[in-house]
């Protein structure tokens, strides 16, 4: 089974400047079985906001999975874990399946519009 970290720095989403960036290729891809972690960076003045993962290519529409509010167990597809010191949330799918394969963001909510980054995340025939 492979694992697969992504450290990601700078490509900025949205109309503005947007508070969370990613380091390199907002193109993921791994493994069918696999799991994936992906690391949003965000501006620390962020760091007590409620950081998500939201399935869907249209920002306003898409499906939120996962919620660092909620409690989350190991077993878990999807998790959040929250470095407020460092500024970096990380989002890890675990068993991933060719389904998985889509469009996804790392947001964080905010009063009036939350911030967010694309991402896509493909998922490859699992490896011999």
């Amino acid at each position: 089974m492979k694992f697969h970290l992504l450290i990601l720095l700078a490509t900025l989403q949205g109309a503005g400047a947007s508070k969370v960036w990613l380091i390199a290729s907002n193109m993921i891809n791994s493994y069918e079985g696999g799991p994936v972690s992906v690391q949003c960076h965000y501006d620390r003045y962020l760091d007590t906001n409620v950081k998500y993962w939201c399935r869907g290519y249209v920002w306003g529409s898409c499906e939120v999975i996962q919620r660092s509010n909620r409690n989350q167990r190991d077993e878990d597809k999807v998790s959040i874990s929250d470095n407020r010191t460092q500024g970096i949330f990380t989002v890890t799918v675990r068993r991933l399946e060719k389904k998985d394969a889509d469009w996804y963001w790392c947001g964080i909510e905010r009063v009036g519009i939350d911030e967010g980054i694309l991402l896509n995340l493909r998922v490859d025939d699992a490896s011999l």
